[in-house]
């Protein structure tokens, strides 16, 4: 969410999302908490519509862990740190500003950028984590240079961006003008639609996809990418599931404040 440049033909070849159903066995959830550790999320089992969805305990919703949601209605809690941040050794926008995410994130994102090397694109990171303050002052200056209502759209309010988690990244096209300036960075629709396309293989979903900013609160947002794990990213995009709908279908009440110890039924 900072400076990207898309152009408006994007939203043409992107169908609207549809938000669609899941049903949640609970049974499974309190039988699967107790055998399945946290750093075992990859083999979450994720199904869209009416079929199952399995979750291994409530683990997963905590803070410093790959489901932790926030959001302007769940802001990140006053004193909170990401666990285990590492400076990203990939391009980025500001290259004489060392960027960070949290070390499974980055791993994960590294392989992406990877494959994308592979297939002959070109990526950068144009902005990763941010502190309380590093999202004031973008706010801020974003509300000078382009009004208040066009900040609300794009940037989120300090404490509520996804950056402060260490688990969100925001990748465009590789340029000269972006390695100087993030501001400048910019992501064309074929590279968006092969972020949104690939990403998922690799734990990512497109946080703010096309036609649900009513579900979002924000606008369409191609470029910020969220590590969730392999398996929830590929089954919810296979089910059109963005991650606002998810929380509120599978742990009711976590949208604005979250018990760490149990899922609210």
């Amino acid at each position: 969410m900072l400076g990207i440049i898309l152009s408006s033909s994007v939203i043409g070849w992107y169908i609207v999302f549809l938000g669609r159903g899941i049903a949640i066995d609970y049974e499974s959830i309190d039988r699967m908490s107790e055998k399945i550790s946290k750093s075992e999320f990859t083999k979450v089992e994720l199904r869209g519509n009416d079929k199952p969805l399995i979750i291994p305990g409530s683990g997963l919703f905590a803070d410093n862990e790959p489901w932790m949601y926030v959001a302007a209605s769940r802001p990140v809690p006053a004193k909170y740190q990401p666990r285990d941040l590492v400076e990203v050794n990939l391009p980025h926008g500001d290259s004489n500003i060392p960027i960070r995410l949290q070390s499974r994130t980055a791993e994960q994102l590294q392989t992406l950028f990877g494959v994308a090397s592979e297939r002959g694109i070109s990526l950068m990171v144009s902005s990763a984590y941010r502190s309380i303050e590093d999202q004031e002052k973008l706010y801020n200056d974003f509300v000078t240079k382009q009004g208040k209502a066009r900040a609300d759209q794009y940037v989120a309010k300090p404490g509520t961006s996804e950056h402060h988690t260490g688990f969100a990244a925001d990748v465009t096209d590789a340029s000269p003008a972006c390695a100087k300036d993030s501001d400048r960075c910019s992501l064309s629709p074929a590279t968006a639609a092969w972020l949104a396309e690939t990403a998922p293989k690799y734990g990512f979903i497109i946080r703010y996809p096309a036609g649900k900013q009513p579900v979002t609160g924000t606008a369409y947002e191609p470029w910020h990418l969220r590590y969730v794990g392999v398996a929830f990213a590929e089954q919810a995009t296979k089910a059109n599931l963005t991650f606002d709908e998810f929380i509120e279908q599978a742990a009711p009440g976590k949208k604005s404040s979250y018990s760490q110890t149990q899922i609210n039924r």
